[in-house]
């Protein structure tokens, strides 16, 4: 028989049956609980009972999410499940202290990594992209901007989320508009420019979008994996615009910094990309 057995001051040992808890008796701090079988009782924390299994039904959420991408098309529902739980762990943290995870990387740091929420909602919105479902990833990016503090990182790749949601559905007005906002807000941050450049190419203000692009990369400068992005925007802009002069020379550039990136993690031994990887640091 599956059960759970807690105890109090080491060691929990929780089973993954996802069954119902039932709650017997009282207390401020410590309750007593079962499942619905009756197959074992605990005394344990409300709150960090309730917390750990949030976790668990997460992680089970996600596990369905990535068989689903494998070709089990009947676990396509885990990916809304999963952001409700993590939804749901969010609310229940602060709960319990006001303060945990002002910062989203904070749901990664606390636990080790374990989870790699932010790389799961990195996915999460590009499953929802590659359905088209804009006005869903709108609403979720919108949630999590509100969710979290951003005192010590800029939700910068949750906006240009929503601002290539607006191009991808065609609405190059609402793009221009909430690129505009955002840039006027944030004028140093790279990704706020690099939207703002393919919205207003979009709309074909090619001038005010080569102006931007001036501001980061010049004739004679070097693609890096920091203004990698502009030179992107700006190979678009150039050839839409049919300056195919000026699109050669980014073209050239960005194709000079492919080879030097394919070099790199050609020569990186497997621990190094496992580094890489498990941190997330190559997930821009």
């Amino acid at each position: 028989m599956l059960f759970l057995r807690v105890f109090a001051a080491e060691t929990a040992f929780f089973c993954w049956k996802d069954m119902d808890i039932i709650k017997l008796g009282v207390g401020e701090r410590d309750k007593i609980w079962y499942d619905e079988e009756n197959c074992d009782f605990s005394t344990y924390a409300k709150e960090d009972f309730i917390y750990e299994r949030l976790m668990e039904k997460f992680e089970r959420l996600t596990s369905k999410c990535y068989t689903y991408l494998a070709g089990d098309v009947t676990n396509e529902d885990a990916w809304d499940k999963a952001y409700e739980v993590l939804v749901e762990i969010v609310r229940e943290g602060r709960s319990q202290n006001s303060n945990y995870a002002k910062e989203l990387y904070l749901l990664d740091d606390g636990t080790d990594y374990e989870y790699d929420v932010c790389g799961w909602l990195q996915d999460y919105l590009d499953y929802l992209d590659t359905g088209k479902q804009y006005e869903k990833i709108r609403r979720i990016c919108g949630e999590l901007i509100s969710m979290f503090s951003w005192e010590e990182e800029k939700p910068s790749d949750f906006r240009f989320y929503i601002a290539s949601s607006f191009g991808a559905e065609g609405k190059k007005k609402e793009a221009l508009e909430f690129c505009e906002d955002w840039y006027k807000k944030e004028s140093g941050n790279i990704m706020g420019a690099t939207a703002l450049i393919y919205a207003r190419t979009g709309v074909g203000v090619f001038e005010g979008a080569e102006q931007i692009v001036r501001q980061y990369i010049s004739e004679d400068g070097a693609c890096t994996d920091e203004n990698d992005i502009v030179y992107m925007a700006a190979e678009l802009l150039y050839k839409v615009s049919g300056n195919k002069k000026a699109e050669k020379r980014v073209s050239q550039v960005m194709k000079k910094y492919e080879k030097e990136v394919e070099a790199y993690f050609y020569g990186m031994d497997e621990e190094g990309l496992d580094n890489i990887i498990g941190t997330g640091a190559w997930r821009r």
